[in-house]
């Protein structure tokens, strides 16, 4: 782990003194754009995301690393809700960045073995459907979030729907003698 930071640090692919100035941000920032609809625009964010592709754990030293956390890891949680952190917070960002990793991609490790396993088409399928199960789970959470009353209302009118649907259905069953043509039908 050590080593492992130490190259990154060393061919600024992380600069620790600014964060801004290294590689890893620059590409971020650059894919940044594309994780703007599920509440994901913070470029420091987006860069935790490729240390959980090492390993999903790397995700809370990449944002220790970013916050400028050293040592005692036990400071982290208040970096994040800071405003004046690199890597930044809000309640809705921070459940919507929790169901992403959730679902995101498995690390390499295990992308590597899926592929020594069946074949690599097969573990680059599971990379890309996973991303995609995870950002379109992100961007419900974030619109039900943000759009709560409209969410809740859309909800309920899905459940009254299948209730309804489902007791039309039963009671069309339970009273079909089996020869009219709404019975045969379905």
């Amino acid at each position: 782990m050590k080593k492992l930071i130490r190259f990154l640090l060393k061919f600024n692919f992380l600069n620790g003194k600014n964060f801004s100035s290294s590689i890893l941000y620059r590409f971020a920032n650059v894919i940044t754009p594309f994780f703007k609809p599920v509440g994901l625009d913070n470029p420091a964010i987006i860069s935790a995301l490729f240390f959980g592709l090492i390993a999903k754990e790397f995700l809370l030293v990449g944002l220790a690393m970013m916050n400028g956390v050293i040592g005692d890891i036990s400071f982290l949680g208040a970096s994040l809700i800071t405003k004046a952190s690199v890597c930044y917070f809000t309640p809705i960002s921070s459940i919507v960045f929790l169901v992403f990793v959730l679902l995101y991609s498995p690390c390499f490790s295990c992308l590597s073995s899926i592929a020594s396993e069946v074949d690599l088409k097969t573990a680059v399928f599971v990379f890309v459907t996973q991303f995609l199960i995870a950002y379109l789970a992100a961007f419900i959470v974030k619109q039900a979030l943000e759009n709560f009353k409209v969410f809740l209302f859309a909800l309920i009118i899905i459940i009254l729907a299948f209730i309804l649907l489902t007791m039309l259905k039963s009671k069309c069953k339970t009273n079909c003698k089996g020869n009219c043509d709404a019975c045969r039908n379905t």
